[in-house]
């Protein structure tokens, strides 16, 4: 079984991921992805320098993530590029995982799973939803200030857009154990699908 796992940026993703993972679920987190070849990919690196120069690059090596996203989130065009840039790398990283091990129960956190028309890779999708309110509350604990946030979310497709199309919907406005109980019944209900 394979699951694409989304939802919108503070709506708790990783937490039902881990939740997934703590289930048997073999977890593959893309966020995790892109930190991974923001640090360590010197193609990467060299496609940044040659696009946004010097800046973009840290001079202890590593991309410069705040410069990145001071590009990104405030034009359209600077993130089309972006996109097309790590997506493509991303997407072959857990392609590869997923064809290694095929007979593993895999939860993959995708972010843009609906915006960039991914759910084909999976057998089903869940969402994780909640209120912007909250969303917001998460991210500034993240350090993220109202309008740092804010263009992060308007960034995405609405998170109710994509509860709309997801095959199950987990909600993450109340508390751990709450999420918990609901990817305890959604591993059980997957796990009943490919039977």
């Amino acid at each position: 079984m394979r699951i694409g796992l989304t939802g919108g940026i503070g709506c708790g993703k990783s937490s039902a991921g881990k939740c997934f993972a703590e289930l048997g679920w073999r977890r593959l987190d893309s966020d995790a992805i892109v930190r991974d070849l923001l640090a360590n990919d010197a193609g990467l690196h060299a496609s940044l320098r040659e696009c946004w120069g010097e800046e973009a690059v840290l001079p202890e090596g590593g991309a410069n993530r705040s410069f990145i996203a001071g590009k990104v989130f405030h034009d359209k065009a600077e993130l089309s590029w972006w996109e097309g840039l790590v997506l493509p790398k991303v997407r072959e990283t857990w392609q590869g995982a997923l064809a290694t091990e095929p007979d593993v129960d895999w939860v993959v956190e995708v972010p843009l799973l609906f915006e960039k028309d991914l759910q084909g890779n999976f057998d089903r999708t869940v969402c994780v939803e909640a209120p912007q309110a909250v969303q917001l509350a998460r991210l500034a604990a993240k350090g993220l200030d109202r309008e740092q946030s804010l263009a992060r979310i308007n960034n995405q497709m609405p998170v109710l857009d994509k509860a709309r199309c997801a095959d199950l919907v987990l909600s993450n406005a109340g508390s751990l154990e709450f999420l918990q109980r609901q990817v305890r019944r959604a591993s059980e209900m997957l796990r009943s699908f490919s039977r």
